[in-house]
């Protein structure tokens, strides 16, 4: 009897077994046929980096021969330094983030190299151990040759236009100056009005060639000694009769002793330029722009703050994309490319700083950007591309609206 019980306990796990087995594979089938669905490269690893899953797609782009087997050394099977890197990145990395690359493949027949977007995640194990990692590959040489043929339109467009501006302009300055005869008071005005067109155009042509000199990728930081009182108070002088125009205070509250940063000075007036301008733009007569700054340690902050229209709550967070308008339609009011926040973006970060804003509609908003007191990037890390934002580094001070 008790060996008849026994018998079948060992049928029944051995069943279990089989089971668990083929439960297993199942899953294993649909994930490999997954993958072989999938239109972009899927490589995972283990811990120790050895292979043990590849799409048929990494297969063609990395040219893997087909004796190729699992728990192989990844660094055997794709000899791709760039992409090992990424992978041990990834499995060292904190907090097990995605790290997100560019990488290269070896050019064919004299043709533009092949662009990869690399996207690695750490797999982890129940105690938090990473246990393997995943990289995600998708083929972005597309996109980044229409990228580089929509700057190159820009630039030359920008360049086209900005000749017979500067002749248009002259030449109403010429007649407004009476130099060309007398003018009655109708015409004085058409001409100003003239005047003042060409200088929106003007401005608008400004930010297409700066948004294609950085998507270039080729503008690199020029890096001394910089007081931030000192360029806010060169911005505000600047500015300030633009804002009495408008009949709009401009407040300097900086502290007179704010320290110094490791920046490109012209870089950051122009990120203070941008954001005044943009408080002016928006701020109506009998309003107030404040300009504020303080010390965070090892960081400074600055806030630009107005009375403005305000921003909408669900703008928030697009404001800083290229070309975003809160009112995009024709007969908006407010007139511009939609460039000038994202390239105060783009400058900021690559001082590794961030920056963000806080608004409440009809009440105003507040711009604040916080920058490093010291740099400790590469020389490679301080060109600005356009198009791709630098590593991300620890946040300190206030999280980013």
């Amino acid at each position: 009897m008790y060996k008849r019980q026994l018998y079948e306990q060992l049928v029944q796990e051995q069943r279990e077994t089989e089971r668990v087995y083929q439960h297993v594979q199942e899953r294993r089938n649909e994930l490999e046929a997954i993958l072989r669905a999938i239109g972009d490269a899927v490589i995972v690893a283990d811990a120790q980096l050895n292979l043990l899953l590849m799409n048929p797609v990494a297969t063609r782009i990395f040219g893997v021969k087909p004796d190729v087997t699992s728990s192989m050394p990844l660094s055997q099977v794709i000899q791709h330094q760039d992409l090992n890197e990424l992978l041990v990145s990834a499995l060292n990395g904190e907090h097990g983030e995605a790290l997100v690359k560019e990488i290269l493949l070896p050019s064919a027949d004299g043709q533009s190299s092949p662009t990869l977007q690399a996207l690695a995640s750490p797999i982890q194990a129940a105690d938090g151990l990473p246990r393997g990692v995943v990289v995600v590959l998708r083929d972005v040489t597309s996109q980044k040759e229409l990228e580089r043929m929509k700057s190159s339109f820009l630039s030359v467009v920008s360049h086209e236009l900005r000749t017979p501006l500067h002749s248009i302009k002259g030449f109403v300055d010429i007649i407004l100056m009476g130099k060309t005869g007398e003018i009655n008071e109708t015409q004085t005005d058409f001409l100003r009005t003239v005047r003042q067109q060409t200088t929106h155009l003007q401005n608008l042509i400004d930010d297409l060639l700066e948004y294609s000199r950085l998507e270039s990728g080729q503008v690199k930081l020029r890096l001394s000694e910089v007081s931030l009182t000192e360029v806010a108070n060169a911005v505000i002088d600047k500015l300030k009769p633009l804002a009495d125009q408008g009949q709009i205070r401009l407040l300097n509250k900086l502290p007179s002793r704010l320290a110094s940063v490791e920046a490109d000075r012209l870089r950051l007036e122009q990120v203070l330029t941008n954001l005044i301008d943009n408080a002016i733009k928006f701020t109506p007569p009998g309003g107030a722009i404040t300009v504020l700054g303080k010390d965070l340690g090892a960081d400074l902050q600055i806030s630009v703050s107005d009375t403005g229209i305000g921003i909408p709550a669900s703008a928030l967070e697009r404001i800083f994309d290229r070309f975003f308008q809160v009112d995009s339609s024709a007969s908006r009011s407010y007139r511009g490319t939609g460039l000038g926040l994202t390239i105060c973006k783009h400058i900021v970060e690559h001082h590794r700083g961030r920056i963000w804003a806080e608004s409440e509609p009809n009440k105003g908003s507040t711009f604040h950007f916080v920058l490093p007191k010291r740099l400790s990037a590469k020389d490679d890390e301080l060109l600005l591309d356009f198009l791709v934002l630098p590593k991300s580094r620890k946040r300190r001070g206030n999280s980013a609206h």
